[in-house]
């Protein structure tokens, strides 16, 4: 079987060989050592490779090649001279060639790339520049008038000093010379419409297109010229002598890669024309210190001044509305930067690594912060949340080790994992705003040492250990449920208080918690434990506080009553049950809702609530407030201490709402809808409320009407489906 294989694979070998060499009917060697090949068409080339017999056979040049205009195949009859019309050989095969003397017949050249000729004199008749790429002893080119586009072909040619554009040359790739550091002068035809040189630029003929800087530019300071209102992509890339320019008035973009890795550019002065600055603008401008970004600018690309080290100030302009990708990422010595009231979303990695920035101010529109966004800002000492974040994501405030105090009051969502590893704060409080927190969002920080998650009825999903690697965290505080979560290695833990909505323990480990010296559950009712929850050494060494009305539960109550030592205080009795949501709710049929409670004061002691809906054909009510609607109808749900001493009620309404509805004594429209930022409201009378929830209940913005007209500015929420309550009617409002 092994040799049908090896057969099949030689058969298949002389087959691709036959294919490669097919478009030679006829090739022979001349008498001069050139090997030639005939193709279909009747048509002569100079070759490299081809096959004799069933053998491939590899024609090596050297030294001087003189090709001739026309050749005379020994096998025609009649002797008959054909034109040479071009080459087609292998790099391998010419790279020893010094010397390459062409006739006025060529047409196109293939392959002479990397070889040693000093000089070559291009035929009239080429439509395409040759690829000259890594000739090394190249030392001047002239581009005949018929070249339109010169491409990459002319890299790593270090003898290259002088090259020539014909009048026919239109197009330059920016790349052209790369490698060719000897280039020093650049010449153009006086004939060529497209292109002018000045001071080793190159522009439009009319000099109001910048294309590209030519490597022989060796200037500190650029004075563009003012007729100039386009500066192409990639114009300045890899400048190393730029260190100052101005760019004129009449510019609108920065393209992409404009001035990219210019290492020593120092001070950029952008005019007020300039309204987009592109991706990598800036990118690995290590040495720029001054830049001005004129209010005109409505957007700044990706990486656009990304690793730009020296930059410690910049002011953004307020027609902003996103940051993207790693736009200020790597900025290490960037102090200060005003983030812009109109700043809608700020994505990933936009400030990773800027080591000095020290205070951020996130506007209000601000919904949700990307991973890695402010990655490593280690000096990053005050954060101010003036809007609802709903999203944190993965390491987006990682190793902020500076920042002392963080008030998560504002965060109305999840975050992500390691989402605050490695902060510098020794206090932290968890609100009940906050539903869900991934594995280790704020492990790793050493100088924590109080940890208090809220009183709320609203479970908490922790999938996790939430404090890994919290070394010094010696006190901490349960005040609600938690789903998945764990606080195992935790050696300094000393101290653990479960609030009164704290009811299970069954989830949670605290074996591994040797130094675990004071427990205190606030809960009349004892919470659900297991005897393997907390280490012998709590149980035998420890000290359990519970309140004095609760002494006898938790004396009967394993594993509570292993306790070697247990103490009581005075009971704190709850005053007050309030809803955090309104007190009235809009739902459709088969929709859900968690509803939460705040029991005053904190801290208060009592047994578990207890939640009734009034009609549960409309809508249920689960034990921890979880509400579910069934059908339209109207019902109360209503929130209660077991010994019915406190309640608080919440009424829904379950309907569907497919359209705008009307209202009997008045003409109310609302438009645009679907909205996109300002809804319009007409026809309702003067001092009426306004009201906009979202479908979990929640109401988000609120107004009142002033002679007969309201607008609300819904263009800081989420796309999605809003409910607008005015009077008792709702309305159905899309946002886009």
């Amino acid at each position: 079987m092994k040799k049908v294989v090896t057969l099949v694979l030689i058969v298949l070998s002389v087959l691709q060989s036959g294919v490669a060499y097919a478009q030679y009917r006829t090739t022979f060697v001349s008498a001069s050592g050139i090997a030639y090949g005939i193709n279909e068409k009747d048509e002569l080339w100079v070759i490299s490779n081809y096959l004799d017999g069933h053998q491939s056979v590899n024609h090596y040049y050297s030294g001087d090649v003189v090709i001739p205009d026309s050749v005379s195949n020994p096998l025609d009859f009649y002797g008959r001279n054909k034109a040479v019309i071009g080459i087609k050989v292998s790099p391998s095969c010419f790279s020893a060639v010094t010397s390459l003397t062409l006739p006025n017949t060529i047409r196109a050249i293939e392959g002479i790339e990397g070889c040693a000729i000093e000089t070559i004199d291009l035929p009239p008749l080429l439509t395409s520049l040759p690829n000259l790429s890594g000739c090394p002893n190249l030392k001047e080119l002239i581009i005949p008038p018929t070249i339109k586009t010169v491409g990459a072909c002319l890299n790593n040619c270090p003898s290259l000093t002088h090259v020539h554009l014909g009048a026919g040359v239109c197009s330059l790739d920016r790349d052209a010379f790369v490698g060719s550091d000897a280039l020093t002068s650049i010449t153009i035809d006086e004939a060529n419409n497209c292109f002018s040189i000045v001071d080793d630029i190159l522009y439009s003929k009319d000099q109001t297109h910048l294309w590209s800087y030519l490597p022989s530019y060796k200037k500190e300071v650029c004075n563009i010229p003012n007729t100039v209102t386009y500066i192409g992509s990639g114009a300045f890339k890899g400048c190393e002598s730029l260190r100052e320019i101005t760019i004129p008035d009449g510019v609108e973009y920065l393209w992409l890669d404009v001035f990219r890795d210019c290492v020593n550019l120092r001070k950029v002065t952008l005019p007020e024309s300039i309204s987009a600055i592109s991706g990598y603008a800036f990118l690995g401008c290590c040495s720029l210190e001054e830049v001005n970004i004129p209010s005109s600018v409505e957007e700044i690309g990706v990486s656009a001044f990304g690793n730009c080290a020296s930059l410690t100030r910049l002011e953004l302009p307020n027609h902003l509305t996103e940051i993207l990708w790693r736009t200020f990422s790597g900025c290490e010595n960037l102090e200060t930067i005003n983030i812009p009231e109109s700043i809608k979303t700020i994505r990933q990695s936009a400030f990773a690594n800027c080591k000095k920035l020290s205070k951020v101010v996130l506007p209000e529109l601000v919904e949700e912060v990307e991973d890695s966004t402010f990655y490593n800002c280690s000096g990053l000492s005050e954060l101010t949340v003036k809007g609802k974040i709903s999203s944190v994501g993965e390491y987006a405030f990682a190793y902020c080790s500076s920042l002392k105090k963080l008030n998560l009051e504002n965060f109305v969502g999840d975050i992500e994992r390691y989402a605050f590893v490695g902060l510098g704060v020794d206090t932290l409080e968890i609100p009940e705003s906050i539903t869900r927190c991934t594995a280790s969002a704020f492990s790793l920080s050493d100088s924590l040492t109080v940890a208090n998650i809220k009183d709320t009825n609203k479970s908490i999903n922790i999938s996790g250990k939430l404090f890994f690697g919290c070394n010094n965290l010696r006190s901490l505080y349960l005040g609600r449920p938690i789903e998945n979560g764990g606080f195992s290695d935790l050696p300094a833990l000393a101290e653990l208080t479960a609030g009164s909505l704290f009811y299970d323990f069954s989830n949670i480990s605290l074996s591994e918690c040797g130094n675990l010296k004071t427990i205190t559950c606030l809960s009349t009712t004892p919470p659900k434990a297991q005897m393997a929850t907390f280490s012998y050494l709590t149980v035998l060494g420890g000290v359990l506080r519970v309140p004095e009305s609760a002494e006898e539960a938790y004396r009967s109550t394993l594993p509570w009553s292993a306790f070697s030592n247990i103490e009581t205080f005075p009971d704190i009795v709850p005053t007050e049950l309030r809803f955090n949501e309104s007190n009235e709710l809009e739902m459709r049929p088969s929709e859900t809702l968690s509803l939460s409670v705040t029991v005053y004061p904190e801290r208060a002691n009592f047994a578990r609530l207890m939640w009734t809906s009034s009609n549960e054909e409309v809508a249920t009510v689960s034990e921890v407030g979880f509400v579910r609607s069934n059908k339209e109808g109207e019902t109360d749900i209503t929130v209660s201490t077991i010994d019915g001493a406190l309640s608080a009620t919440c009424h829904v309404s379950v309907r569907y709402v497919d359209a705008v509805e009307g209202v009997s004594s008045e003409s109310i429209i609302l438009y645009p809808n679907p909205v996109n930022d300002l809804l319009h409201i007409e026809g309702v009378a003067s001092g009426a409320p306004v009201a906009l929830y979202d479908m979990t209940g929640l109401l988000v913005l609120s107004t009142r009407v002033y002679e007969g007209v309201a607008t609300l500015d819904v263009s800081g929420l989420r796309r999605g489906v809003y409910l607008c309550r005015i009077h008792d009617r709702t309305y159905k409002i899309v946002k886009r």
